[in-house]
């Protein structure tokens, strides 16, 4: 019934009629936000069926008729959608970060100030605040309106789980900048079990617990072995009595792959720490491993060659998924954890440090003074802070393509389990 009723509305705007003609309800402010933040951008023949300009009008007229509760939040998260997923809003010299328009941000703020007018501080509209801030580097209003949305969510109007980064954002001043430059990086945390025999390419990282080293070691290796010329080193938290005969297996099952694995005991075992631990943990795996690597996901599988995957990249000291369009306009969506390149070289380390120290530093604070139901996207919020200090001390960095995102995904990785 549900889809059936997403659908009804996508069919009334596709047909450019008027949403006010319908009887809706808060569910239907529901329905109409999972179609604009989701639905739509990934679909390119609802996305041209529909057309912005007439979705941003119904969108707005339907503020007026559910203009309190989750319906009004829902309805205000999905205009923001929209109209930030509208090029003829942003601007952008060669080489810059896109940037909203004059003319956008004053619409976006004034539509902001009127919902404000009537509800008071929400968390939609905090978070929208907060990312019109972050687009313009405006890093202090940014954090402020984050740390507000956090302060203000109630059971009745919380935030959606994409936003959950406001929780475990620190905003990249310079004196934290100079609090993760104080960092001291841990060595000897880790215990390495095995050596790769290093590729021409980045050796391929990935890092999990010993429950998702059971899942998903096995399709991820198994995926790479396809291509011949590969290296993938594991890292596992906390490996049970099973990790080392799994191991031994794959390299027993699949001779044309080169493994390696190494190993840390952690007295945090919640999913924050298993995220944000390859990471943590990157300058000393660049070490050990002693040669250019590639940090991606546990739960994927490859369908392409790294070698085309990453051809060009020996030429940087670091690399990263840097996304420049909706939903990316928060700090926690900017740099995606889904592939980190780092080089084996010295500037490539100091890279590799900053990685490791940011993230080290911004787990540290969170852990805190947040409870861990609320440690969302605390890998993103850190690699987005590692990205703008490392981006500020000049080193040559390249953007990874989202494209990349095809031919490694979890989708594969999914399909892969279901045939095994």
């Amino acid at each position: 019934m549900t889809t059936n009723r997403k659908q009804e509305l996508a069919d009334v705007l596709a047909a450019g009629n008027d949403l006010l003609a319908l009887t809706t309800t808060a569910a239907d402010c529901k329905f109409l936000h999972q179609l604009a933040v989701f639905d739509i951008p990934r679909t390119p023949q609802l996305r041209k069926a529909i057309g912005n300009r007439h979705l941003l009008e119904q969108l707005r007229s339907m503020l007026g008729r559910h203009d309190t509760g989750a319906a009004a939040s829902n309805l205000l998260n999905a205009y923001q959608a929209v109209y930030l997923g509208d090029r003829d809003h942003w601007t952008s010299a060669d080489g810059e970060d896109p940037q909203l328009t004059a003319e956008a941000r004053t619409e976006l703020e004034v539509l902001l100030d009127a919902d404000f007018s009537k509800r008071g501080p929400t968390p939609s509209n905090l978070v929208a605040r907060g990312s019109i801030h972050h687009i313009d580097h405006e890093i202090e209003a940014c954090e402020r309106a984050f740390k507000q949305a956090t302060e203000c969510a109630s059971k009745e109007d919380d935030l959606r789980v994409y936003q959950y980064g406001a929780y475990t954002y620190l905003a990249p001043t310079p004196e934290n900048f100079a609090a993760v430059e104080d960092v001291q990086i841990p060595t000897g945390e880790i215990v390495v079990q095995d050596k790769v025999n290093p590729p021409k390419g980045p050796v391929i990282v990935s890092a999990m617990d010993a429950a998702y080293f059971q899942k998903y070691a096995g399709n991820l290796a198994a995926s790479l072995s396809v291509f011949p010329g590969n290296a993938l080193h594991f890292h596992v938290i906390n490996p049970d009595s099973d990790t080392l005969s799994q191991y031994e297996g794959l390299k027993r099952d699949l001779p044309d792959l080169s493994l390696g694995l190494s190993t840390e005991q952690s007295a945090h075992t919640f999913k924050a720490y298993y995220a944000t631990c390859r990471f943590i943990r990157a300058a000393e795996l660049l070490h050990a491993i002693g040669h250019d690597i590639c940090i991606h996901d546990a739960d994927i599988a490859f369908g392409e060659a790294p070698s085309k995957l990453y051809e060009g990249w020996d030429k940087y000291d670091a690399g990263f998924l840097r996304r420049f369009r909706f939903p990316s306009h928060v700090p926690w969506r900017t740099v995606t954890a889904q592939a980190v390149h780092l080089s084996n070289s010295r500037e490539g380390f100091y890279c590799a440090t900053a990685v490791s120290a940011t993230c080290r530093y911004m787990f540290d604070q969170n852990l805190n003074k947040r409870t861990r139901d609320r440690l969302w996207w605390i890998d993103q919020n850190a690699l987005y802070f590692a990205y703008e200090y490392i981006k500020q001390k000049g080193f040559a960095v390249h953007h990874i393509e989202p494209s990349i995102l095809r031919h490694i995904n979890h989708t594969l990785a999914y399909k892969a389990s279901m045939k095994s």
